[in-house]
């Protein structure tokens, strides 16, 4: 199964108590919905809310998949159905093990949503379609069923969510662009806050420009003489329904901010969330004075919360090195006086994985003798790890936990039981610590290179372990992996 945002088919969400009795009961349906922005058919959930002088309510709302449960749940790890997105736009829908979960006739008698176990109930009372939790957005318009009188999606689907097919849950979700590439290069903006990862190929730039800890509407990456009038540059935004494009930049205001006639950017891909992010390939040709290899360029960044591009303060024109070997850097000149200093106590992180089993970002350096980490993924647990080793058993683990008062240590992980999962006597973990909340959950710490039963390696592959839970303390999870990952020396 692809993800896509790009087939609007919608489940919506809809309550009529004409055929639902009890507030937790669903009906699954298929009815026309011909208010939709692609006029397609349309999923829908049906589900009843009595109010307190016992009347009903009626309201439909589109409902969808959100990428980061899809990512492990495609993994194959056990996936429970934790619905990982923290936001409050966009909330899951629930029901319980009481409630009755059941299709109207216009569900064929052969559909696969028939399947016994594709429509279930998670441990966390939220329903589960094909595995996956649905949710709805907040920003689209209710109607009222049969007809779904005045019912409209959005139409604007942001990459990390996607809608459903009608025929089989994952038909209409196609691969929709090339997979994202490894970037041979990292540069570090504005203390951290902005990264922009690139491989300058012969005739190409692969980029990808991220916006940490930040959910955003738009993104701009482009380039130029040295400002913004004059340059060019690459544009994701919620309102261009997925689009990216390349922007000719003639003057400050809006007017001179405006689509090229001829849209050069290929493999676009605008993702906001947790850590919003704008990929691209474009030709070395891209703007009028050309991408030069090995010599300085300047790169302009820009990004609102505005689903749009508007007037932005965030924003700077940077002297970047395009350099055609593998080199992390983590400053650049920057032309504008923006505040970029960096204290003493800022860790710059010269390396980033994202892990494939997970929405893990880990970024990292070495030392002599030291590995110093930041683990970040989206949402809110109760307990989060990190490992050296093959498999669980035999690991050694940095854990943080609620339950310590969020102190991170150093676990032996002798077994698979709550007795074979212990923390040592003296700790090899420093500087670290741990934080969660709806937004994000991160974690810190710095282990020496010979860490417990493990020797974490430079330049070379090295066997890592994750997992998490949402209770305060380490107990039985399903939420775990295991991937090996190429570390990168900071030299």
């Amino acid at each position: 199964m692809k993800f896509s945002h790009e087939a609007l088919v919608c489940v919506c969400l809809s309550l009529n108590l004409a055929t639902v009795v009890s507030a937790c009961d669903v009906v699954f349906s298929i009815l026309s919905d011909t208010n939709n922005v692609v006029g397609t058919e349309a999923l829908i959930a049906t589900t009843g809310v009595v109010s307190d002088d016992g009347s009903g309510m009626q309201l439909s709302k589109c409902v969808y998949y959100y990428l980061p449960d899809f990512t492990v749940f495609e993994a194959g790890i056990g996936y429970d159905g934790f619905p990982t997105y923290a936001g409050t736009d966009r909330p899951n829908i629930d029901s319980g093990e009481s409630c009755n979960i059941t299709f109207d006739d216009t569900i064929a008698a052969d559909s696969p949503f028939r399947t016994a176990g594709f429509v279930t109930v998670s441990d966390y009372d939220n329903i589960l379609f094909g595995g996956l939790p649905l949710y709805f957005y907040d920003g689209d318009i209710g109607g009222v069923r049969p007809e779904l009188d005045g019912h409209k999606c959005v139409g604007v689907l942001p990459s990390t969510w996607a809608s459903l097919g009608v025929d089989a849950w994952g038909q209409t979700l196609p691969d929709y662009v090339t997979p994202e590439p490894d970037y041979q290069n990292m540069i570090v903006f504005a203390d951290g806050d902005v990264t922009f990862e690139y491989t300058l190929l012969n005739d190409t730039l692969q980029a990808k420009t991220t916006i940490v800890n930040q959910e955003c509407g738009w993104i701009g990456t482009g380039f130029g003489p040295g400002g913004m009038v004059g340059s060019s540059a690459v544009i994701g935004q919620n309102s261009a329904n997925g689009t990216v494009e390349e922007y000719l930049l003639t003057t400050k205001s809006a007017a001179g901010v405006s689509p090229s006639l001829v849209n050069s950017v290929t493999n676009g891909v605008f993702t906001p969330g947790v850590n919003s992010t704008l990929r691209f390939e474009i030709p070395v040709d891209f703007w009028e004075g050309g991408l030069l290899p090995d010599e300085d360029n300047f790169l302009i960044w820009a990004w609102g919360t505005s689903d749009f591009v508007s007037y932005h303060d965030k924003r700077a024109v940077e002297t970047v090195f395009l350099n055609q070997t593998i080199v992390v850097v983590d400053n650049t000149t920057d032309v504008n006086d923006t505040d970029s200093t960096v204290t003493e106590d800022t860790v710059m992180y010269a390396n980033n994985y994202t892990f494939t089993s997970a929405p893990i970002i880990l970024e990292y350096n070495f030392t002599a003798d030291s590995f110093i980490a930041r683990a970040t993924l989206p949402g809110q647990v109760g307990w989060f790890g990190i490992g050296f080793g093959e498999e669980m058993v035999g690991s050694s683990a940095v854990i943080g936990q609620m339950s310590t008062d969020a102190e991170v240590q150093e676990f032996l992980l002798d077994g698979k039981n709550s007795a074979g999962v212990q923390p040592i006597a003296v700790s090899g973990v420093t500087n670290g610590s741990f934080s969660t909340d709806l937004d994000a959950t991160v974690m810190e710490f710095t282990i020496p290179l010979q860490f417990g039963r493990a020797n974490i390696t430079a330049n070379a592959t090295n066997a890592m372990i994750w997992a998490l839970g949402t209770s305060e303390f380490v107990s039985y999870h399903q939420a775990r992996g295991q991937e090996s990952v190429m570390l990168m020396s900071s030299e």
